[in-house]
């Protein structure tokens, strides 16, 4: 299971779907869950962070009573539920 906090120390970058803005991992924001949100995609698996920090990806969806936070772009604050576009790995 991979951290989030682990995720961020690596230097790749990533863009936005919606403002097509780039942004290193340990810029993106992190939001309060929504609940329900599997309501919108059944069966997708939405990416999320668990109340420990460990990045998920579960067609349930991220729950807002266990603490679980959303990604959400630094530029825009676009929740992205699948993830962001890496434009470069490093």
């Amino acid at each position: 299971m991979a951290k989030f906090i682990e995720f961020i120390e690596k230097d790749d970058l990533y863009e936005c779907d919606s403002c097509k803005k780039t942004f290193k991992a340990k810029e993106i924001k992190l939001q309060e869950a929504a609940d329900n949100i599997e309501f919108l995609t059944p069966m997708m698996p939405i990416m999320f962070i668990d109340k420990d920090g460990v990045i998920v990806g579960d067609s349930k969806g991220p729950s807002k009573e266990k603490g679980d936070q959303t990604l959400a772009c630094p530029h825009c604050n676009m929740t992205h539920l699948f993830g962001f576009n890496i434009v470069k790995a490093e």
